[in-house]
């Protein structure tokens, strides 16, 4: 099995040299580590790795954003953000470089080991979809496509067998005409496949539209067609030629691709970049709707503990159990999103400050209840910071910082409770000594 070959680009030696120790030990060849955007261009040229772990701001005129692209454009290698840069700007650039994972400093070793493996998984699935791409262009070029012909003026279809293969008919059960191929398709499709074919008919000529279709069977395969429309010395349509694909493996694994960057691989969770952008849909929502919305920053009390005691997998064990008692307490155009670790957030439209208080004492209530691990009983227990849009803050950034700090404020009140940012510093009831440990381990 071939090594994983690594390019750690990073200025910062101590960072960089712990990288290092972090990724041999779990396998991976490091084919270099340097400081600047230049040489990250030129190694990456040279040495061609499987990943680039790359930080923002470095030594040189080239940041690693600029670095990033010029990568991406030459050699489409993955990229991975190492970075403590977190604001609206760094996103926008960063979103044009088609990055693989964002790793907030200081960089927590799980986290590094998670993203690494989603990113390189990410990878070979987009090389998968490329070659996909590259095999359909060329059966198109050869004709190993399913084919139909539309004889307009006597409404006949003409159909190749790869045609009834894709549409999961029998030519025997299929009645020749446009009225039969319509009604195969999904009956949500059919106005807009209607308005391609009389756009081309009115004189466009060229069709193009992608579809689904149910087979006889109940499958829904997706579709992709196109055309052309032949018409008579006086202008009327007579006939229209075409292919059409199946191309359901494909939009499947882009819809693989989009889940994967935008979830929690442990917790199935949104991420980062999808509580960015559902915060951004909730802060517009609440300005039309005139409603307030609650972003709650979500920590676990003594998760270190667990970890130390139980081990890793059953902290992992811990975090999915206790991520799944927070979902159930909420509504569903609510919001939970893991940051990483054992952080959680909470998007929540609301009405009134108290929306918000008992939406966390539901959260803690639900958290408290005792929890099976590895043969005995612990009682978790969190630390629940609150902001308020607008009162605490007008964009993402802002909110999850008040958040944050309403956070450690309750955990400086004693844990197992919840703060209101800059308002109502103790609203909590029943809190016991973090982790309750109901029964000796044998």
């Amino acid at each position: 099995m071939t090594t994983t070959r690594i390019l750690v680009v990073e200025d910062d030696p101590f960072i960089s040299d712990k990288l290092e120790i972090q990724l041999a030990d779990w396998g991976y060849d490091i084919v270099s580590i340097i400081s600047s955007g230049e040489e990250a261009v030129d190694m990456a040229a040279q040495l061609l790795p499987d990943l680039i772990i790359m930080d923002i701001m470095l030594s040189g005129d080239m940041d690693g954003i600029e670095a990033a692209r010029i990568i991406h454009e030459n050699h489409k290698i993955p990229v991975i953000y190492a970075t403590s840069q977190t604001d609206e700007t760094f996103f926008k650039r960063s979103k044009t470089t088609e990055p693989f994972g964002y790793l907030i400093k200081p960089i927590e070793e799980k986290e590094l080991e998670i993203t690494i493996r989603i990113a390189l998984y990410h990878s070979q699935l987009e090389s998968r979809l490329i070659k996909n791409e590259r095999h359909l262009s060329d059966a198109q070029r050869i004709g190993l496509l399913g084919s139909w012909e539309w004889d307009i003026k006597n409404n006949t279809l003409n159909w190749s067998d790869q045609m009834f293969r894709i549409f999961g008919q029998e030519p025997q059960s299929f009645g020749a005409d446009y009225n039969a191929f319509m009604m195969r398709v999904h009956a949500d499709d059919r106005s807009h496949v209607q308005m391609a074919v009389d756009s081309a008919l009115a004189g466009e000529k060229h069709f193009c539209t992608s579809y689904r279709v149910v087979t006889t069977d109940g499958t829904i395969n997706r579709i992709q067609a196109d055309g052309e429309v032949t018409f008579d010395a006086d202008g009327s349509p007579t006939r229209m030629i075409g292919t059409a694909q199946d191309i359901s493996a494909i939009m499947q694994t882009q819809d693989d691709l989009w889940h994967l960057a935008h979830h929690d691989p442990l917790t199935g969770l949104a991420n980062r970049n999808l509580l960015s952008d559902r915060i951004g849909q909730a802060l517009s929502h609440a300005n039309r709707e005139k409603k307030q919305i609650a972003i709650m920053m979500i920590d676990l009390d003594y998760f270190k503990n667990i970890n130390d005691e139980f081990g890793h997998d059953s902290g992992d064990d811990y975090l999915r159990k206790t991520s799944a008692r927070i979902s159930q307490t909420l509504r569903d155009d609510d919001t939970l999103a893991r940051l990483g670790g054992d952080e959680f957030v909470v998007v929540a439209s609301i009405f009134c400050l108290e929306d918000a208080a008992k939406v966390s004492r539901k959260i803690l209530d639900a958290i408290n209840m005792p929890l099976p691990l590895k043969g005995t009983s612990v009682t978790p227990s969190a630390s629940i910071g609150i902001a308020l849009y607008p009162e605490h803050g007008h964009d993402i950034e802002s909110l999850l910082k008040a958040a944050d700090e309403a956070m450690y404020e309750a955990k400086h009140q004693g844990k197992n409770t919840y703060s209101i940012h800059q308002s109502e510093k103790t609203k909590a009831h029943n809190k016991p000594d973090g982790i309750i440990i109901d029964s000796k381990i044998s």
